[in-house]
């Protein structure tokens, strides 16, 4: 199984100034580059329903906004990197103390290639649908309370090549009104997707996964990595 990190792992969202968050902005006010520095930078063009849209990597990760919401992309697995990624949202946060914020959520997009027949059958519906067409794929949808702040929206698909397809969405409604974000966001990537792989393994008896990001290898010196 793979868990997808050229998928947002982080998103905010507020009324943000998306016309400010040009490269050099975000060096200077995210990474703490000096002006004038050489920054070691990787622009990704990726694609959603909306169209295309461009995510700026820096130091093994990515953010992108469109005004209405920011995407944070970790970019590697480990805690550590979720660390960061935490952490570059709370300065975010305090270097624009102004910006109305609205909900926070956490992110996982797991595939499994090659799903079991026993596997893609535990999302056949009660209703007979396979017995009189052959169904290209299925989704299902359901949302569940966590605890007191979060919410998970869990998305399951099986495709018509075999794989199974589990999208969780951790989400914090009233992220905006809390006064302590800080202390809610630090650890909190690590924490669900603790929770994600407990309801894997309970759901679909699958307890491994390789975490895979974009390939910038070429920039791991420049990047300290």
């Amino acid at each position: 199984m793979q868990l997808d990190l050229t998928r947002p792992t982080l998103v905010i969202t507020g009324a943000w100034n998306a016309a400010i968050f040009s490269p050099g902005w975000i060096a200077k006010n995210l990474f703490d580059y000096p002006l004038g520095a050489e920054v070691p930078t990787v622009q990704v063009i990726g694609a959603n329903s909306d169209g295309p849209r461009q995510i700026v990597y820096m130091k093994n990760m990515g953010l992108r906004t469109d005004g209405s919401r920011v995407e944070l992309f970790a970019n590697a697995g480990d805690g550590e990197h979720f660390e960061r990624v935490e952490a570059y949202a709370v300065k975010l946060m305090s270097v624009l103390p102004h910006t109305p914020i609205g909900s926070m959520g956490i992110n996982f997009h797991f595939v499994q290639a090659d799903a079991s027949d026993d596997l893609l059958n535990r999302l056949d519906t009660q209703e007979g649908l396979s017995q009189h067409f052959q169904v290209i794929n299925s989704q299902i949808k359901s949302k569940f309370a966590v605890d007191d702040n979060y919410v998970c929206h869990i998305e399951r698909a099986a495709t018509d090549d075999g794989k199974l397809v589990v999208d969780l969405n951790y989400h914090f409604e009233k992220f905006g009104e809390v006064a302590d974000r800080a202390q809610k966001l630090f650890g909190a990537i690590s924490d669900r997707l603790d929770h994600a792989k407990a309801l894997l393994l309970a759901l679909y008896d699958l307890d491994e996964y390789e975490a895979v990001g974009h390939d910038f290898a070429e920039m791991a010196d420049h990047w300290g990595q």
